[in-house]
């Protein structure tokens, strides 16, 4: 019994020693990481909201992580090529400041298990949504806050998919929901 139980505590140290030595630093640098694990989600949220107020500007806050393929998706018609076209079917995305938010990561512990650790993006979407009355269920998620007056809209975004040809999520749906969003937040 003794060296059941010794065994018992020498794996969990292993587990609690395997997720405290994470470096997100390193996670950083993978390119496939498209949200900044390693960055303050209070912070963050704090600096898209100060650069809103002062340019007059509401923001869009996406939160998820970096092993979701709608994430992904999501984070190409903002943040990459895709941004050009996505503005010329929706031009009113130039009056939002755009923040991507991580709500957690996965990464392989000392054992090769993949584990998925969960960060302040997470409670800062739960607390919006709790305020809401809304439940996540599932990512990305989209909020449009105007920090004004304080007011937060929710967007689910498995409403916006166009899974034709595997498209992702479709400009015109995506732009109605951004557009209705703002307009509540007057």
């Amino acid at each position: 019994m003794l060296k059941f139980v010794s065994l018992l505590l020498v794996l969990f140290s292993l587990n609690i020693t395997a997720t405290e030595s994470f470096d997100c630093k390193d996670f950083n640098y993978n390119p496939r990481n498209i949200y900044p694990i390693c960055e303050d989600g209070d912070e963050l949220l704090s600096d898209v909201e100060e650069k809103s107020l002062e340019e007059n500007k509401q923001s869009l806050l996406i939160f998820g992580y970096s092993a979701c393929p709608w994430c992904q998706n999501l984070h190409k018609i903002f943040k990459t090529d895709k941004k050009e076209d996505f503005k010329e079917s929706c031009p009113e995305v130039e009056n939002l400041n755009i923040q991507e938010l991580p709500i957690g990561f996965y990464f392989k512990d000392s054992l090769g298990k993949y584990e998925f650790k969960s960060i302040k993006g997470r409670t800062i979407l739960e607390n919006i949504a709790n305020e809401k009355g809304v439940e996540v269920d599932g990512y990305p998620m989209i909020v449009v806050s105007n920090p004004k007056n304080g007011k937060k809209q929710l967007v689910d975004t498995g409403e916006l998919e166009d899974n034709t040809n595997g498209k992702g999520h479709s400009f015109v749906l995506l732009c109605n929901a951004l557009k209705k969003a703002m307009e509540d937040n007057k």
